[in-house]
């Protein structure tokens, strides 16, 4: 007995063209190893090498579109369209039947967006960048016989040096219709500072708040009644998936029925994830009949880029039907070496005014098991052109995704209505990078022509 390995690549092979105007086989290609006789193997090396004698000839091609759901684990489930194409020519012959050379490329985009609004109530509001600026945030709210005060002292050392301080305080009297809301900004040169304030004389209630924000991180404190606040947090998700294949394919009869096409080839495939967080804070206005208070928006955002390099193996087994109709069924392994790179933005934005800080790149490199199962039924015409409905399941073992490490809280100063927090550039959180099985799911038609 001797090993040999059966080098197939093509997404169709053809068997012979045409036949009184039909077509006569049609097969989808797969890789396999396979163990045969001597003498079969001597015929398959004499096969190989009349290869390089035979002129490239051209086939045909072929172009699906379809739709696709991506989904890993606890990290996202997305939709989105698939185009998929592929060229093929006859280079030779082995063991008596033609060898296809093939590329096949695959392109998916699939999208998510979640958003869910919550209404704040009385605990102070505290959001953070993974690092802070250097500056101070002191916040107050008091309600007394005479009214309602709210007061804010914020202040920063922005990244180039730069200096900004802002005091403000507002105050309505115990009556009706003494409502007061404000805010003021002051801009520095990498980024500034924030503040707001309502008061209710009527009904005794005050919010106060105040962001520090530049290059290195923002920090963002509320204080005080912010039961008519709310945080909306939404959050979008683009996956972006390429794979090119070349393969090498023949295709075999089992029997009247049945034709087997194995086939091998190097891999490509890229994933490009982007997450998108953003937080939209609507601060409390307290009812007051002033100027609207601008909202204040801070985005994170996360771009993974991972490559993967490899080879496949696999074959398909189809079956002829009456009336030029054929069923494919497929499958393919692999293994691959990837190599993931990430980067980390966050940025706060208030009243014209933005910011944004970049963290270091995180990377991580690794090997993976690909696999995917396919099934496929085709169409004939007498033309020479395929139509057919396919679905896929494809697995991916090691896809990475971008973690938290929560390093240190933010220390706040005070309690009840009067807090302080102090950013001196420390880190609160760290990312980077790990991985999980991914999964997609697909469904495409496509026609196939043949030249």
């Amino acid at each position: 007995m001797a090993l040999c390995f059966a080098l197939n690549a093509a997404a169709f092979c053809v068997s012979d063209k045409l036949k009184e105007g039909r077509m006569k086989t049609v097969v989808s290609a797969v890789t396999l190893t396979m163990v045969c006789t001597a003498a079969l193997s001597q015929d398959i090396a004499d096969g190989f090498a009349g290869v390089a004698d035979d002129a490239f000839d051209l086939v045909g091609g072929s172009v699906a579109v379809g739709v696709a759901q991506v989904s890993q684990e606890a990290e996202f489930d997305a939709f989105g369209p698939s185009l998929k194409f592929g060229l093929a020519g006859k280079v030779g012959e082995v063991a008596e039947s033609p060898l296809y050379l093939q590329w096949v490329g695959y392109f998916a985009r699939a999208y998510s967006h979640t958003s869910n609004t919550e209404r704040q109530g009385s605990a102070p509001l505290l959001f953070t960048s993974s690092t802070s600026p250097s500056g101070t945030i002191d916040l107050s709210t008091i309600f007394n016989g005479n009214g309602s005060t709210s007061d804010a002292s914020v202040a920063i050392t922005d990244s180039t040096g730069d200096t900004a301080s802002i005091v403000s305080s507002a105050f309505s009297p115990l009556a009706e219709g003494t409502a007061v809301s404000q805010f003021a900004v002051s801009p520095t040169g990498a980024g500034g500072i924030f503040t707001a304030l309502t008061t209710n004389g009527e009904t005794g209630l005050g919010s106060a708040y105040g962001a520090v924000f530049d290059d290195t991180g923002f920090l963002f404190l509320g204080v005080g009644d912010n039961s008519q606040s709310t945080v909306t947090t939404a959050i979008d998700e683009k996956i972006s998936a390429a794979n090119h294949t070349v393969f090498l394919s023949a295709g075999f009869p089992l029997n009247e029925k049945w034709n087997i096409s194995p086939r091998i080839g190097p891999t490509y495939r890229g994933i490009e994830r982007t997450t998108t967080s953003r937080k939209t804070i609507d601060i409390n206005e307290g009812s007051a009949l002033e100027a609207t208070l601008p909202d204040v928006v801070m985005t994170e955002k996360i771009s993974l880029n991972s490559k993967y390099y490899g080879a496949v193996i696999g074959a398909d087994i189809t079956q002829n039907f009456p009336e030029n109709w054929l069923l494919s069924l497929g499958g393919e392994v692999g293994l691959v070496k990837f190599s993931a790179r990430s980067n980390h933005l966050s940025a706060l934005s208030v009243a014209g005014e933005y910011a944004e800080a970049r963290e270091p790149v995180a990377t991580m490199n690794g090997t993976a098991t690909i696999a995917r199962i396919t099934s496929d039924l085709t169409h004939t015409t007498r033309n020479g052109t395929i139509f057919s409905l396919s679905a896929s399941v494809n697995y991916l073992s090691d896809a990475p995704y971008v973690t938290s490490q929560e390093i240190l809280n933010p220390a706040l100063t005070g309690d009840g209505s009067n807090i302080g927090l102090t950013g001196a550039g420390e880190t609160y959180r760290t990312h980077s990078i790990d991985s999980k099985s991914m999964i997609s799911v697909g469904v495409s038609f496509g026609v196939v022509h043949f030249f």
